[in-house]
């Protein structure tokens, strides 16, 4: 990938964009690099800029203001995983370089960027994944030796749950391993269900932190992938496509139905390539598939893919996949 990417979610959806420009212009108007037909966005909103030491983003005289995570600015240098706010059309922000090479994981929309960990995950080390809360999907690399998390925005690891005490608990480097330690929070630290004050961590190992569960995970985002995996109902599926699509991921998604139904999504690079279910292949399994809103996934990095594709427009059909879960999250 050359320039930057944008990924941009709005009541129509989520898009991404690719563009190799030194300036790019963000606005409702058809001449803008990224045209949005949101109301609240002005006709020529803002603009992201090159510069010596990196992108700029600048606001335009928009109506309603530029931001960027969650600050109103007029001028702001960006960095990768910076979320922008254009009117009611949230934006991430990634550059091109040696920190985003493809294939690399990249923060799904609705994320927030760390202040003190990389937003994107590290080829080597330790990471957590959020798999419960409002951060679902944001995946921290551990690359310091000592990371308190909790409320308090001077936390490296900042979640904003209101059950979460301001500083709630810390991960810290023992050795070749690493440790959970609790700061004497009001609702407790659990690891995998028990209540704990400080225990060694191993890989899979789940931590409840107030209403957010992280997912512990060694050796960067390869093992991120081999072990993804959980309930539907956790992880919504929108989401989960965003985060195989983006990565450029090759292999095998099994969802499966308390009842004993089950499907297949086939990926490769990213895109859905096969789908299978009750007989159904291509389209329309991938969009029964796309429908379901319970049940357990898992993800098979190594799986077999179909040599025969039975879906001729991959990207099309991503269109329509964002499109109908977007429809069914409003409802």
């Amino acid at each position: 990938m050359n320039g930057v990417r944008l990924l941009a979610r709005s009541s129509s959806g989520t898009h991404k964009y690719d563009l190799d420009k030194e300036e790019i212009v963000i606005g409702r108007d058809k001449s803008c690099d990224v045209s949005l037909e949101e109301a609240t966005v002005s006709r020529k909103h803002a603009r992201i800029a090159k510069d010596v030491d990196g992108y700029r983003i600048e606001d335009l005289g928009s109506t309603a203001g530029t931001y960027v995570n969650e600050k109103r600015v007029e001028q702001a240098a960006l960095a990768a995983g910076d979320r922008i706010a254009i009117g009611e059309v949230e934006i991430m922000f990634y550059p091109a370089g040696p920190g985003l090479a493809e294939p690399t994981l990249i923060l799904p929309i609705g994320t927030q960027p760390e202040r003190s960990v990389t937003a994107a995950v590290a080829t080597q080390g330790a990471a957590l994944m959020v798999i419960k809360g409002d951060d679902r999907n944001r995946v921290l690399n551990l690359s310091a030796d000592e990371l308190p998390i909790g409320r308090d925005e001077t936390c490296a690891i900042y979640v904003n749950d209101r059950y979460m005490s301001r500083r709630h608990a810390k991960i810290s480097k023992r050795g070749a391993g690493y440790a959970l330690t609790d700061l004497g929070s009001s609702n407790g630290t659990f690891l995998n269900g028990r209540l704990v004050k400080e225990a060694k961590l191993t890989p899979g190992d789940e931590i409840k932190l107030g209403s957010t569960v992280f997912r512990f995970q060694v050796e960067g985002k390869e093992s991120l992938f081999r072990g993804l995996s959980g309930r539907l109902e956790l992880f919504l599926l929108l989401d989960l496509l965003q985060l195989l699509n983006i990565a450029g991921r090759t292999g095998r998604l099994h969802l499966s139905r308390d009842g004993g139904e089950a499907g297949e999504l086939f990926f490769e690079k990213g895109e859905i390539v096969d789908a299978r279910i009750a007989g159904q292949v291509g389209v329309d399994a991938a969009l029964a598939l796309f429908a379901w809103d319970a049940g357990d996934f898992r993800f098979e990095s190594d799986a077999f893919v179909p040599a025969q594709k039975t879906i001729a427009s991959p990207a099309d059909l991503m269109e329509r996949a964002l499109r109908l879960v977007e429809r069914g999250r409003r409802h």
